[in-house]
């Protein structure tokens, strides 16, 4: 029948509220969730019958039904009420109501969880891994290796100008004065570079961003990744990078406060080498002299050499010689102690952790190695300036060598760039991953399954019996193909995406149940369990099926995981850490680590036995993940048969190996981006020792034109420099090469470091290469330079 709009019938409130309709006053104003045609509504003038409807009704209901018809018609597997309307009483407000409801109804009860879901969403968006401080820490050595470089263009700039600053401190300037103006024609240069180096580093930023959305894409899967710059973070870098020049320019300024007034004038920015460390000096006699019985010195030296007229003693020290030894000592016991720190912190540290701790003991080896071993290199160059024995004999190769040894501050820096930049090559190629090759091992990540299979709906039957395949209709030839093949089926508890392919941080991973079918069947690599018999160390899957207790002695369901989700996305500890999720009645459940599977298949998941599946999560029901083992099948022809038949079930299949090089995708991808900065590590190293070695030219064209003038031929001279630029080279190659191997010796112990030696060789070629290119630029100067006015300089 029809009602009368009064009473009970007129309330528009009936009607729960509905944002973009119930709170619009006009129909023409509607942004209604669903699909909406405005066009069939008059709310128009002259036409606008519904608009004034609704501006005088508003939502009141149109029509009104039975409850039992009500539930009859629109009743769900939620339930058949969904609305309650409650009558207000004396004294009852919302806020009563509300607390009332909470005291008598529990919702976990009734199957509702309530969630942060915007707190949850900025935990999920922080990501899982902090690769801004990987990023930072790879970046550390390029950043030493430009403050090397700094200095030494700086200290060059300053040695070409030694006439200029030994003028001003004749006319009266004070040293301090001095040091002021070329402190601040520094920071006016660091102005200029800083300005440019954050736009050339929001360019490397921006190309980095670019290739992860376009080349790079399968690393990450998110092609909506953007640019994000701030004022901020701008400042910071371009003051970070002003304030490392100047303190790296003062620092470069403090030797030439020690040289003297008259040596400046003369062009030279540094004194001589103490060359006379003791007060005798061993001199070659010609042949015949100094032989006799009455004319031989009881301290002459057991060669045929005497010791030079005059000597008060045979061996006092000069004055500040002791001094001077003990330093040099005492440097050479810091250099090894540090050495040996390095050593003891990755092989006592670095196999015991994980994640960001193992990426920090990395790093600190690293730098401890580097340091000392460019401290014991300045040591011994220092040492070899001042050598007191005076060699007749030696090859083109040791004049080289010993050229070094000139300016051994210079020669330091100029190792440390390429050691640097070698560094980086070295060590992060030793991380990189291969998928298995088939049959190449007999544990490997894919567990001998050629294929890799998942439903969108659960399969209930056995894929490995005639029957099974029979009640998914599967044709004769896809049963001749399948006969012979060996399928597990696993349970599958949805959830959050763990594996590397996901940025963004898992709340709950997805959870896979283990058979006893796929525990006999033990073909993964492991990285490390809690087997304690031959029995579960030689299957560590055993592990799962016996009842494990956490640190406080509560029982705790045993889970394996793969290495790289336990500790970059879970960021666990290990073995025998704890990881608690929510079953399906919303308790908490703690599960603790028993085994860690070493680039598996089952990257991102957490695998437990399915009969603790089935108690956690008893909805769980069929089989979705599926291994297959093709056995002397064709895996492309197995697949086409499984996809064929299980094609409605939204069966997808691939081959293990494609599985596998996707997960490592990513870590191959962002090793090559960090590879990034060991190339610029290279061109700054490159662009340094061709300045040095031209500076070195430069200041040398007197001794070599004079070396010209004694009968040395242009290419003589030219294979010197070249000579002297490959030890240098040579010499930061092999320091970086060492402070690698050092850094990723707990890799190289474990087998986890797949060190790809024949194409880093290759890498390490061509760097020599290039850096042997780069002393062209000094070998053409020495070939060019006239010998003459060279000559008249000397």
């Amino acid at each position: 029948s029809i009602v009368e709009l009064d009473g009970a019938a007129a309330d528009p409130n009936l009607t729960p509220e509905l944002k973009g309709v119930t709170d619009k006053k006009s129909i023409a104003n509607w942004n209604p969730p669903f699909k909406f045609y405005p066009d069939r509504v008059r709310s128009r003038p002259p036409h606008n019958e519904d608009d004034l409807y609704w501006q005088k009704y508003h939502a009141t209901p149109k029509a009104f039904l039975s409850l039992a018809t009500g539930r009859r018609l629109w009743s769900s597997r939620f339930g058949d009420t969904t609305t309650w309307r409650i009558p207000p009483r004396s004294g009852m407000t919302v806020e009563t109501l509300t607390k009332r409801l909470e005291a008598e109804l529990d919702p976990t009860k009734l199957g509702f969880e309530f969630l942060p879901v915007k707190r949850l969403g900025l935990m999920a968006a922080s990501g899982t891994t902090p690769f801004n401080l990987l990023f930072l820490g790879f970046s550390f050595f390029i950043i030493a290796a430009a403050v090397m470089l700094v200095a030494l263009l700086f200290k060059l700039g300053i040695d070409g100008r030694a006439g200029e600053i030994g003028t001003l401190l004749a006319i009266g300037f004070s040293r301090r004065k001095i040091r002021r103006l070329l402190v601040a024609e520094g920071f006016v240069v660091s102005l200029i570079g800083g300005s440019l180096g954050v736009a050339a580093g929001l360019g490397y930023a921006w190309l980095m961003i670019e290739g992860l959305r376009t080349w790079w894409l399968a690393a990450v899967v998110t092609p909506f990744l953007q640019l994000y710059v701030t004022g901020e973070s701008l400042l910071i870098g371009f003051a970070a990078g002003v304030l490392v020049s100047l303190v790296t320019i003062a620092l470069a300024l403090r030797q030439q406060g020690r040289v003297s007034v008259r040596r400046l004038l003369s062009g030279e920015a540094a004194e001589p080498p103490q060359i006379i460390r003791r007060s005798r000096i061993l001199l070659p006699l010609p042949l015949g002299e100094g032989r006799g019985e009455g004319n031989r010195d009881p301290e002459s030296a057991e060669d045929g050499r005497v010791p030079l007229a005059g000597s008060p003693h045979p061996n006092p020290l000069p004055e500040g010689e002791g001094t001077d030894r003990r330093r040099a000592n005492w440097t050479r016991i810091g250099c090894v102690s540090a050495l040996l720190l390095a050593i003891a912190l990755v092989t006592l540290l670095g196999g015991r952790t994980s994640g960001e701790e193992q990426a920090g003991v990395f790093f600190t080896s690293g730098f401890l190695v580097l340091s000392a071993m460019l401290a014991l290199i300045w040591d011994q160059l220092r040492a070899d300036r001042g050598a007191a024995r005076l060699e007749s004999r030696g090859t083109l190769s040791r004049l080289a060598v010993r050229n070094g040894a000139r300016h051994p501050l210079r020669s330091t820096l100029t190792i440390g760039l390429m050691a640097a930049a070698s560094f980086l090559i070295v060590s992060i190629s030793a991380f990189r991953l291969e998928p298995p090759r088939a049959g190449a091992s007999l544990h490997s990540g894919d567990g001998g399954f050629a294929l890799y299979a998942e439903t969108d709906q659960p399969i209930y039957q056995d894929l490995n019996t005639p029957a099974g395949r029979g009640e998914l209709s599967f044709d004769s030839d896809a049963e001749k193909q399948l006969a012979e093949t060996e399928i597990i089926g696993l349970r599958v508890q949805a959830g959050d995406d763990a594996s590397c392919l996901n940025l963004y941080q898992p709340r709950q991973p997805r959870i896979v149940g283990v058979t006893p079918e796929f525990v006999k069947h033990d073909g993964f690599e492991w990285s490390g369990s809690s087997a304690t018999t031959d029995q579960e160390r030689e299957n560590p899957w055993l592990l799962i099926e016996a009842a494990a207790k956490s640190e406080s002695g509560a029982a705790a369901v045993p889970v394996v995981l793969d290495e790289n989700t336990a500790t970059y996305s879970l960021h666990l500890g290990g073995v025998g850490s704890t990881y608690d999720i929510t079953d399906s009645l919303g308790r908490k459940v703690r599960l603790q680590v028993v085994g860690l599977l070493k680039n598996s298949l089952f990257q991102g998941d957490l695998l437990m036995r399915e009969s603790d599946l089935l108690r956690l999560f008893p909805e769980t029901s069929g089989q979705r993940v599926f291994l297959i083992d093709t056995k002397q099948q064709r895996p492309s022809e197995v697949r086409q048969a499984l996809d064929s038949a299980l094609g409605d079930y939204g069966f997808d299949a691939e081959t293990s190996s494609h599985r596998l090089e996707s997960f490592m995708a990513v870590q191959n991808t962002y090793l090559s981006t960090f590879q990034s900065l060991g190339g610029l590590g290279l061109l700054l190293g490159t662009v340094g020792l061709a300045v040095v070695q031209l500076r070195s030219v430069l200041e040398r064209r007197g001794e070599l034109a004079l070396m010209r003038a004694v009968g040395f031929r242009r290419r003589r001279l030219a294979s010197l420099v070249m000579l002297e630029n490959a030890a240098l080279l040579l010499a930061g190659l092999l320091t970086g090469t060492i402070a690698a191997l050092v850094a990723i010796l707990p890799q190289l112990i474990g087998g986890s470091a797949t060190t790809p030696w024949l194409w880093l060789a290759g890498t390490l070629i061509l760097v020599l290469v290039v850096g042997l290119f780069a002393g062209l630029l000094a070998v053409r100067t020495t070939l060019r330079a006239p010998l003459i006015p060279a000559l008249r300089e000397e």
